[in-house]
């Protein structure tokens, strides 16, 4: 995965998009399988400055192709 899209809320990551190399969708998350997704289980922390925020409109859209 290249690129990873999450939705926050809190600090607490909500749902979750990977995509590849080629902006194709490998992974979105929650779903039955990970109802907590990839990251929401795990002690992994962020550093913000390495992050590129998006709107939640952009992240909406991206994930209304997927459903």
């Amino acid at each position: 995965t290249q690129v990873w899209l999450f939705e926050v809320d809190s600090q607490e990551i909500k749902r979750e998009i990977g995509l590849d190399k080629n902006n194709r969708v490998v992974f979105a998350l929650p779903d039955k399988n990970y109802p907590r997704g990839l990251f929401g289980d795990s002690p992994v922390s962020f550093n913000l400055e390495d992050m590129e925020v998006i709107t939640k409109e952009e992240f909406e859209a991206m994930w209304d192709t997927i459903i």
